[in-house]
């Protein structure tokens, strides 16, 4: 608990940080690295601090906004009109928060990376720890260029640009843009280090990375890059060590009060940043509500449909729908734990992936499997090829809804984005977002390679 408390006030002051961008960073911005990294107690503080600049809220408020799961509702007060009207630009400030913040994350990664193996530990333990540290670094700084990777490229083509990898610690740099096949290369090679690094099999503190967190990142990865062997390998192993959360536990973890089926995830206290509040406010006011063509894809035997959205007055007392998966409570609204990875994607994973490699009754007794624990009463059904891709977009639709997966699940099956009477076509360029252009600006190597259509 000790261990707990310590790193939510960490993670706490490091959130209060305003994220610079990457390539602007003063040399006045960094502790000395004598004092930083003189022993592995200070190799520890750094790492926790990397937790601290981690955030699954960042990703959701690009994200959920562009896709169709939620609009901009009646009190939004013009917040991401940018984004759900599809009308952003190289100048706009949500991309250049999410390019940033990345990409400190990254240089705090490579920072503990650099200085790290130069400490001598006193105590077998400490080496433990200093290896667990270095694991855990590798952990967040393949997450961090693949989030950079999802956003700002076309990642279904492994021959396009891709993101800069930043595989070294800097105060300046300029770093080009690699192929989409070489970042997805990195990441994983990242990952690979993670995995013989870190110490923690199965994660007995949800708080903290664990090998089955690694593997969980690694499944989505392959996923994303269709190697579907290795993601069902990836995703079966995470299964096995984490079973995902029976009918009874659904509202419990979004409420906080259960980690079943949670791999990792970020503890959120009072006076940090608010997941929720990007579709309610702390006076219930409507920032983004469900959409009712998303709300239509539950049939009322299912026991999601109550938990992830509902009905209730917002600050004028008018009844409207509700985002409830990130509500939070009565008395702290939109504040929750931020769930970064959990076995049900892993169970939605398995199912695709045994998809693609043509095993269709495999993929349907994974469906079924979810669909038994969600909806009351299920009885397995058997979909042939043609449609089965329709019900696994339609399930991960269902059980991630708000979780960020939904614009990236349409690019990666090359489907329009439609919400009410507005479409995206899959081919439009808006579907990935462009380098922010101070970015452009700031380093040269990057001039001449803005996404296409900015």
């Amino acid at each position: 608990m000790k261990k707990l408390i310590y790193i939510i006030s960490v993670i706490a002051l490091a959130a209060a940080v305003q994220a610079c961008d990457y390539t602007d960073l003063e040399p006045t911005d960094m502790v000395d690295q004598d004092t930083a990294f003189k022993d592995v107690e200070g190799v520890y503080k750094a790492t926790i601090g990397a937790y601290g600049r981690m955030s699954l809220r960042r990703t959701l408020a690009v994200a959920e906004y562009i896709a169709d799961d939620v609009m901009q509702g009646g009190q939004a007060g013009g917040a991401g009109t940018d984004l759900t009207s599809w009308v952003y630009s190289a100048s706009s400030s949500e991309a250049s928060t999410l390019w940033s913040s990345n990409y400190s994350l990254i240089n705090q990664c490579n920072r503990i990376l650099e200085f790290g193996p130069n400490v001598t530990p006193a105590t077998t333990a400490e080496a433990e720890t200093l290896e667990d540290c270095l694991g855990t670094a590798y952990f967040f700084r393949a997450y961090a260029h693949f989030e950079l990777l999802r956003f700002f490229a076309d990642f279904n083509n492994e021959n396009k640009s891709g993101i800069p990898y930043v595989s070294h610690w800097h105060i300046l740099g300029m770093p080009e843009r690699d192929k989409v096949g070489e970042t997805f290369d990195q990441i994983m090679y990242d990952l690979e280090r993670a995995y013989d690094m870190i110490k923690v099999d199965a994660p007995s503190d949800v708080a903290f990375v664990s090998k089955v967190a690694v593997n969980a990142l690694r499944a989505r990865v392959a996923l994303y890059r269709k190697q579907y062997t290795l993601a069902l390998v990836f995703a079966q192993d995470v299964l096995n060590k984490v079973p995902m959360a029976q009918m009874a536990s659904v509202e419990d973890v979004w409420t906080d009060a259960s980690n079943a089926g949670i791999i990792f995830k970020l503890p959120r206290v009072t006076g940090q940043d608010r997941i929720g509040g990007l579709f309610v406010g702390q006076d219930n006011s409507s920032v983004f509500v469900p959409t009712s063509a998303y709300m239509s894809c539950y049939t009322s035997d299912d026991v999601r449909a109550s938990v992830f959205f509902g009905q209730g007055p917002d600050r004028s007392g008018n009844t409207v729908d509700v985002v409830m998966k990130w509500y939070g409570s009565s008395s702290n609204i939109g504040l929750c734990d931020e769930k970064v990875f959990r076995s049900e994607e892993m169970k939605l994973i398995e199912a695709e992936a045994q998809f693609h490699l043509g095993n269709n009754a495999e993929a349907n007794q994974a469906l079924n499997e979810l669909r038994s624990i969600r909806i009351e009463g299920w009885v397995a059904a058997t979909y042939p090829d043609a449609s089965l891709p329709d019900q696994l977009l339609l399930e991960r639709r269902r059980e991630l809804s708000f979780e960020g997966h939904r614009l990236f699940d349409l690019r990666r099956y090359n489907r329009d984005l439609v919400r009410g009477s507005s479409v995206l076509e899959a081919n439009n360029y808006r579907m990935i977002l462009p380098i922010p252009q101070g970015e452009i600006d700031a380093n040269e190597n990057l001039k001449d390679d803005q996404n296409p259509g900015y």
